[in-house]
């Protein structure tokens, strides 16, 4: 067989194993990013599922103290903990194409419904006086099995996100095998064939550089940047990519021409390299955050050189700081979430104790809100809540305060560092001024005003995140029942001219 027919030969088998290895890389790529989405959606449901669980209990509790204390005085709280549950079950089942836990979610619904149907039994009972056991018997069975088939579901979309996380790594590892064993091959196998193939031959040196331009077209056509570095961490070779980014640095050390140091560094994980493992790491140069694959291999001396990929990820980077942010915040006010809430008390009640600091909850509540929903919509009622969002932005600490949407229309605010006595100004600055807003109905032609009950509690020796919030909510409650535009505290005893404070 002539040179040049096995230069065709070589070539050609150099070529399959390239295309072979990228559509491989390709195709993997496509299936992790939909393994991806479909992880998210899994990961959206569980949390989902997790806060489904835990407003059904809180529901189911007030449910019972209905039926079995006959208390109706939480009548409100509990048709907005029955409304969040039913929105919970419809966000499941937007996302949800498995036919079994649609079946699960219809038999919940039936259970949810059956439950809400004794409401309405309770109330015509409560107020004709007849016996409730018979519909107490029957909330205790249908809670019973409510609270069965809600496990039942966590556990289902559990598995679902499971096996979803187990196929997005096996084809993950797969993609990358297929990089680091095909591309040494199909190096070395090109290698090894020049040199046969040209061996004695006086035009061997074209060839070699024929081949050289081929794999620099491909190194130079791909948008990663690349750079080949021998065991000093000189450069020995960059492709387009890099050389449009950091100009031309050949000849220079890596931590001069890539990270602007003067003095050289020990790359991360050097020990590793230099026992031929490949390294995946993330950089951060120039303000910029880069995937870094970096792939050993041994020169014609016995040196160790090592092939560097960067894969520019910043605004995936910032796509992911933005989810995060938006995950910890609600839409509709701009104020942080009841997830972030929940985490953050309890690091706060941490951090207080540790520092011996104090530390005040206010518990916000907007009096009567759901009749004033019900007369002007819930449009109007959307403005109220930003309304008092922005209001409670504007007389808090910046950077220092926390405050939350906790849900519906109560409120929450996180004062480190702050004696009751400071909180009880913050809360009557915040009820003052927001007792003076108007609210235009301009379909009625009229102006309106809302007020709130504000609720304080302080961290004391003993109690933890938990009691803390229950006793700030017990404060809230304990204006409400006062008649409400009202600030109430939780065990002290400290009064100020300009506000209506009670002690519980």
């Amino acid at each position: 067989m002539r040179i040049s027919q096995r230069l065709g030969l070589g070539f050609g088998i150099i070529l399959l194993l390239l295309i072979g290895m990228a559509v491989f890389i390709s195709l993997s790529l496509v299936k992790i990013e939909k393994i991806q989405k479909t992880s998210a959606i899994h990961t959206a449901n569980l949390k989902t599922s997790a806060e489904l669980r835990e407003r059904s209990r809180h529901w189911l509790i007030t449910v019972n103290d209905m039926i079995q204390r006959r208390d109706v005085f939480r009548l409100n709280h509990h048709e907005f903990l029955e409304t969040s549950v039913k929105k919970k079950i419809e966000e499941i089942r937007r996302t949800i194409h498995d036919e079994r836990i649609i079946i699960l979610l219809n038999e919940i619904v039936q259970v949810f419904n059956t439950i809400k149907y004794l409401d309405t039994t309770f109330l015509h009972d409560f107020r004709m006086g007849n016996n409730a056991s018979r519909t107490i018997k029957i909330f205790e069975e249908d809670a019973s099995k409510l609270n069965q088939l809600l496990a039942t579901l966590d556990e289902m979309i559990t598995v679902a996100y499971k096996q979803t996380v187990s196929d997005s790594i096996r084809i993950e590892k797969n993609c990358w095998l297929s990089l680091y064993a095909g591309a040494p091959i199909a190096v070395i196998f090109s290698i090894v064939y020049t040199y046969r193939a040209t061996r004695g031959v006086t035009k061997s040196y074209k060839t070699i550089e024929k081949q050289k331009d081929f794999f620099d077209t491909i190194l130079s056509n791909t948008r990663d940047m690349i750079f080949i570095m021998d065991k000093e961490n000189k450069i020995q070779y960059m492709n387009k990519a890099a050389l449009k980014e950091y100009g031309f640095a050949l000849g220079k050390y890596c931590c001069h021409a890539l990270c602007h140091q003067e003095i050289p560094c020990q790359q991360n994980g050097i020990e590793k390299i230099l026992k031929g493992q490949t390294l995946k790491i993330e950089r951060t140069m120039n303000g910029k955050v880069y995937d870094s694959i970096i792939v050993p291999f041994v020169m014609g001396n016995k040196d160790i050189s090592k092939m560097e990929i960067l894969r520019d990820i910043t605004e995936r980077k910032h796509l992911q700081d933005e989810l995060e942010r938006l995950s910890i915040t609600d839409k509709l006010t701009g104020l942080y979430n009841r997830r972030y809430f929940d985490d953050i008390l309890e690091k706060e009640v941490l951090r207080a104790r540790r520092l011996r600091h104090d530390l005040c909850l206010l518990f916000i509540d907007i009096d009567k809100f759901k009749n004033f929903n019900d007369t002007y919509g819930h449009a109007m009622g959307d403005k109220v809540l930003q309304r008092l969002g922005n209001l409670i932005r504007k007389h808090i600490r910046k950077g220092i305060d926390l405050p939350c949407r906790y849900g519906g229309e109560e409120f929450t605010v996180i004062v480190p560092e702050t004696s009751t006595c400071s909180a009880i100004a913050i809360a009557n600055r915040i009820l003052k001024n927001f007792g003076k807003i108007e609210f235009h109905v301009s379909s009625r032609g009229e102006a309106v005003q809302r007020t709130i009950s504000i609720g304080i509690a302080e961290l004391g020796q003993h109690n933890n995140a938990k009691s803390l919030l229950v006793n700030a909510d017990k404060a809230m409650y304990k204006a409400k029942k006062e008649g409400g535009n009202k600030v109430c505290g939780y065990e002290f005893d400290v009064y100020l001219n300009s506000a209506d404070v009670s002690v519980i």
